[in-house]
Formats: structure tokens, C-alpha cells, sequence
């Protein structure tokens, strides 16, 4: 029963002492004009599809939080990371434009847009130029096919089209922040209290 009570006790003033786990903010930004360069550069290089070449724009402009080689993969882990801007109005017979995204698009948004269950992908990504052709298109930068600011018109079998418009955010990364050297005096006080427990306690 003594040595019940004492290591009940160790372990409550173990709790009490142990300092609390401690989270750091790992801050991820977005260059939405390095990612553009690096588009420019790579749109017809042959490395990877839509969505490797976009997770590689993205990466260019300094953001590493995501990296997926599916479309539909991609679009919606980013969501997590962005806002969601729904495309209104678009139809697989016309090209896409500013306006169907309530005209808040900026250069470097990522379109998407997710085909439905059963076609043969999950859809397609490109990021957006910042620009517009004369009747207020957008010009993409994609692969397959490679696209280099031209205008883009979603697939016959696309079931929704959205933009993901990228800020910068966090991720949290949990570290234990522990003195050893103040731990191991910690515990040979324990065991010299649990030792004068059982010495003493009185039933």
C-alpha cells in the first residue's frame, strides 16, 4: 500500500515539473511572380503532368506545404492553405474568364477543376498568368497539353471549377523542450522522497 502511494505521488509531481510541450510556427510564403518565372520556364519541359508541374511553380515560389501529382489531390489540399474562389457560369463549349471567378483572380492563383466520378482522371491544374486576352479570357501556364498564357476551356467531363487564391500561412511542428540535467535532479528527488514514504508512513 506505501509503495502504491508513493509512486501515485512520483507521478503527480512528475506531471507538475515536466515542462509543457511547446509548439513553433513554421511560417510558409508565396511569391506568386517567382512561381511565374519558373512557369515560364518549364511550361514545355515534359517533366510530370498538370499537377507535378503546378506543385512545382508553387514550390518555386517558396511554398512547400503541398506537393501532389493528382489534380483533384492537389486542388483540394490546397484549400486548406488558400481561399476558395468558385467559378460561376462555365461551360465545357467556352474558355474560361476573369469574370466567372467574380473577377478576384490574382497572378498565381491555381485553377482546377475536378472531373467527375468515373472518367479516366481526376481533372486538371494550371496556374494562372494574372492576365486576360481581349475578351477577358484567362491565360494559363499548364502541362499536357503545355500551355504558355493561353486561354483554357474545362473537359466535357469537368464537374466543378474553382480557383485557389494562395496567402501566406502556418503549420504547426510540436518540439519537447526538456533540460535533462534538470530531469535527472528532478528524479533523484523523487526516489529519495518515494524512499522516506515508505520509511515513515504510519497505517
Amino acid at each position: 500500500m506505501k509503495r502504491v502511494l508513493s509512486i501515485i505521488l512520483s507521478i503527480l509531481i512528475v506531471i507538475s515539473i515536466v515542462p509543457p510541450i511547446t509548439g513553433n510556427a513554421a511560417t510558409y510564403t508565396y511569391n506568386p511572380d517567382a512561381a511565374i518565372t519558373y512557369a515560364k520556364a518549364h511550361y514545355n519541359d515534359g517533366k510530370g503532368l498538370c499537377a507535378e508541374f503546378v506543385s512545382d511553380c508553387l514550390k518555386a515560389g517558396g511554398f512547400t506545404a503541398v506537393y501532389n501529382v493528382r489534380a483533384r489531390d492537389l486542388g483540394r489540399q490546397l484549400q486548406g492553405y488558400g481561399t476558395k474562389i468558385t467559378c460561376s457560369g462555365w461551360s465545357s463549349s467556352s474558355c474560361l474568364k476573369a469574370s466567372m471567378f467574380n473577377g478576384t483572380l490574382s497572378k498565381g492563383d491555381v485553377i482546377v477543376w475536378e472531373n467527375a466520378s468515373g472518367s479516366s482522371s481526376t481533372g486538371h491544374v494550371m496556374l494562372y498568368s494574372g492576365k486576360t486576352n481581349s475578351k477577358g479570357q484567362i491565360l494559363v501556364y499548364a502541362h499536357n497539353s503545355a500551355k504558355n498564357e493561353e486561354v483554357i476551356k474545362p473537359s466535357s467531363s469537368a464537374s466543378t471549377v474553382y480557383a485557389i487564391h494562395l496567402t501566406s500561412t502556418t503549420e504547426n511542428n510540436y518540439t519537447y523542450s526538456f533540460n535533462i540535467m534538470l530531469m535527472v535532479e528532478h528524479l533523484e528527488l523523487l526516489e529519495r522522497l518515494a524512499l522516506s514514504m515508505e520509511n515513515n508512513f504510519k497505517y
